[in-house]
């Protein structure tokens, strides 16, 4: 039996009324796979995000994550993946620490050794406020953002979608 699909998509097509999100989208990412999105603005990615997450649903296709089918196991699928938006707002006075408490109470299912773990591998100290962390890549304000260990993964998901802006692509080579 082969392993199942981290991602799989099958002519996935989401239009805005008239205006075309992504057509006919296929694509497999295998589990432990590094895949990323690469494109101009309105080309798609932000939409096949959403739509793996099952916050949008598809004009036609289908998609699965994990091997589970969307939309019909979409709690299941959530429950399984770390997702880190691009643009996220902190509250800046809050320690690391608090501000990852503050999304446990709303999300569930945190392991806070793992979390402790990723802190002291990333070196960061979560007792500080948010807005004193040094981001860890250029173009990020805080650590937190960073990279999405200790936001994304603190419950240990099985597949992490980090949606942020590539800085410095040339673009098509």
């Amino acid at each position: 039996m082969r392993p199942l699909k981290a991602i799989l998509t099958q002519d996935l097509t989401k239009y805005y009324g008239r205006r075309r999100g992504i057509l006919g989208l296929s694509l497999e990412v295998e589990r432990g796979e590094v895949f990323g999105f690469l494109g101009p603005n309105g080309a798609g990615k932000t939409t096949t995000i959403r739509l793996l997450l099952d916050l949008l649903r598809p004009t036609s296709g289908q998609a699965f994550v994990l091997g589970r089918p969307l939309p019909s196991e979409s709690l299941e699928v959530r429950r399984r993946v770390g997702y880190l938006p691009g643009e996220l707002a902190f509250y800046e006075e809050l320690s690391g620490l608090a501000f990852l408490r503050y999304l446990a109470a709303l999300r569930g299912g945190v392991d806070w050794d793992y979390v402790r773990l990723l802190a002291e591998r990333l070196e960061l100290d979560l007792t500080r406020p948010i807005r004193t962390l040094s981001g860890l890549c250029s173009g990020l304000r805080s650590g937190l953002r960073a990279w999405p260990s200790p936001f994304g993964l603190c419950h240990r998901a099985l597949l992490p979608l980090y949606k942020g802006k590539l800085r410095g692509y040339p673009g098509p080579l």
